[in-house]
């Protein structure tokens, strides 16, 4: 199943109060539909020739290759697990091409073409799978998300949907659909597909970290505490829960607790740009020009503009 649980998104800006701060947010999906379509590239990618295309109407497969496209097919999701995506498309393509109607087989091939970005391929191969198994729940989910990542969020709703159908227990489709409507700006069915996840996964941390994020960008800013609050208990290594919780305590105005947030940030990752430019804020909203110079030197060194954060420290002083 594909549940993009290390998919964040930075560009919701928070008020302009703050001046900078983006939320990162949306952590498990699986697709959805808008209306931007991928341009055709104008330099085609040279096929690969170690993948084998399935031919359309191959002879019927004999039980020995039923036997082999199933070693196929585990050889491919042990290279997939590892990793090594073009060598597990490479493997499932070989069990397919035993088996023209292993719809798991396209399934997996497809979740490997997303995972290197390859949507369009995904996309083709979630179609194979639905068209031989109609209830394949997980292929619809799957499907999504290939679609959400080409910004056709309204389509992958539909998919989503239809997991959900076929599936009512199925978590996964429910924190994806919720993503979808996030982006959307539905953020009250967001919320609503977050806590059904919720019901039959308590505890999710995907669930609760995208429906702070809602909570947040409707200005309920203690129940978006609440669950930042519970995820970093259950994920105490989650960076993002942090730089979020940080976020939400600037917006209260608990400056002290938000440079605590973003300072643990920049710990667990010394690489992490928008908590420096974020933690910039704090310091200069404080009066700490000092310690907010410095900040804005390590974000721009991080490839922030300059220019932008050296803007908004003088907003900041012109407001003191």
């Amino acid at each position: 199943m594909e549940l993009m649980r290390k998919f964040f998104f930075h560009g919701r800006a928070l008020a302009v109060l703050s001046l900078i701060g983006t939320l990162a947010t949306i952590g498990a999906l699986s697709t959805a539909c808008g209306s931007a379509a991928l341009s055709p590239s104008a330099n085609p990618p040279t096929p690969d020739p170690n993948i084998v295309v399935t031919p359309m109407g191959s002879p019927l497969p004999t039980a020995d290759n039923l036997s082999s496209a199933v070693d196929r097919f585990n050889n491919g999701l042990i290279l997939k697990e590892d990793g090594l995506m073009p060598e597990a498309i490479a493997e499932f393509g070989r069990a397919l091409q035993l088996d023209p109607d292993y719809a798991e087989a396209y399934n997996e091939r497809g979740q490997s073409y997303s995972r290197l970005e390859q949507y369009e391929e995904a996309l083709s191969d979630y179609d194979a799978a639905i068209r031989l198994d109609s209830g394949f729940a997980e292929a619809f989910n799957n499907r999504g998300v290939s679609y959400f990542h080409i910004n056709q969020f309204d389509v992958a709703i539909q998919d989503y949907a239809e997991a959900i159908r076929l599936d009512a227990g199925y978590a996964s489709p429910y924190i994806n659909r919720g993503a979808a409507h996030y982006l959307l700006g539905q953020l009250e069915l967001a919320i609503a597909d977050f806590n059904e996840a919720l019901d039959l996964v308590p505890g999710d941390t995907d669930a609760l970290a995208n429906r702070g994020a809602a909570f947040f960008n409707q200005s309920d800013f203690r129940l978006a505490l609440d669950d930042f609050n519970e995820v970093i208990r259950l994920d105490p290594e989650n960076t993002e829960a942090y730089f979020n919780r940080g976020s939400v305590h600037l917006h209260m105005d608990e400056l002290a607790r938000s440079l605590e947030d973003l300072t643990q940030v920049i710990t667990m990752d010394s690489k992490y740009v928008a908590a420096y430019a974020q933690r910039m804020v704090t310091h200069a909203l404080l009066g700490s020009f000092g310690e907010a110079q410095q900040d804005l030197d390590r974000a721009s060194e991080l490839g922030a503009d300059r220019t932008a954060l050296e803007e908004i420290i003088q907003a900041i002083k012109g407001r003191q």
